[in-house]
């Protein structure tokens, strides 16, 4: 990769994620301050997608697996994702401190503030729609679930919410990124459950559900998921706290609750409410519409 950035003049290189973060000290030797004139040194960009630090540690206080991986040897195991991200997170800040990766985006200001910068995100407008009958008896969730800590959300949610819809007649759907095994895993023990895996466009999906739900109780902060619900107007049922860095208030333009049991039956409660339902997806879209770009 660092021989690719060399190959060209470049005005901009981007490092996008923590995952690439190992390109840090190839971009500190190919590109170092006081450049001789004639070798123009790039604006370099880290996008940080969250502050992984804090929640690495979360996910391995969180894990809930086999307990004969938990100890000895899996609590090394699951300390150490956090420890290795962890040293990346610092191992990125430092050269963006002393201006040798000046430039980065945090998706919300508690992270910007870990990582001492802010920058915008982008969002992509929809159509406005009302919410009818002819949508489905269902709830979305959207997400990337290769990540352990989605996985333990996702578990936790489907063990108490799979049999509430299974007796009220709705439908979980399941949209994003999932590992075969994973998606095989989640099609024995929820038969009743869509799940869509990749999908090229959202809306499509999105266009025929009554609810998002947002089942995070590890692994939070900002989630791109909930800014693409608002935007294409589809109300959303959270976990408290579970929503960060977006103009949103609880009954006004969302719905929360405590915990994953009372998160289904939030839905199931809403499931026929279409003026409260409309009402939250508009409310929640205009809060937006001025907030992003």
């Amino acid at each position: 990769m660092t021989l690719l950035v060399a190959g060209a003049p470049w005005d901009v290189v981007i490092v996008d994620h923590i995952g690439a973060a190992g390109l840090a000290d190839g971009l500190d030797t190919l590109f170092p301050p006081g450049l001789p004139p004639g070798h123009s040194r790039p604006t370099l960009i880290y996008l940080s997608h969250n502050h992984e630090t804090s929640v690495r540690a979360l996910t391995a206080a969180e894990f809930l697996g086999n307990p004969v991986k938990n100890w000895p040897c899996g609590a090394k195991r699951r300390r150490s994702p956090g420890l290795k991200r962890g040293w990346w997170n610092r191992r990125i800040s430092l050269p963006l401190i002393r201006n040798k990766m000046p430039r980065f985006s945090a998706p919300t200001t508690p992270a910007a503030r870990r990582l001492s910068s802010n920058r915008d995100i982008a969002a992509q407008l929809w159509r406005r729609a009302r919410l009818t009958t002819t949508r489905q008896r269902r709830a979305t969730i959207v997400g990337s679930f290769g990540w352990i800590a989605k996985q333990m959300n996702l578990e936790a949610f489907l063990g108490v919410a799979a049999p509430k819809f299974a007796a009220a007649g709705a439908e979980i759907e399941i949209l994003g990124t999932i590992p075969d095994t994973y998606k095989a895993k989640i099609e024995r023990a929820y038969p009743s459950m869509l799940v869509r895996g990749q999908y090229e466009d959202v809306a499509p999906y999105v266009a025929a559900t009554r609810l998002g739900i947002v089942p995070e109780q590890t692994g939070g902060e900002f989630k791109h998921k909930d800014l693409s619900y608002a935007f294409c107007r589809v109300p959303v049922a959270a976990i408290e706290g579970s929503v960060a860095g977006m103009p949103i208030m609880a009954d006004e333009n969302i719905l929360y609750a405590p915990d994953m049991n009372a998160l289904a039956d939030t839905f199931l409660a809403a499931l026929e409410g279409f003026g409260l339902l409309n009402r939250l997806q508009d409310t929640a879209f205009r809060a937006v519409e001025t907030s992003f770009d």
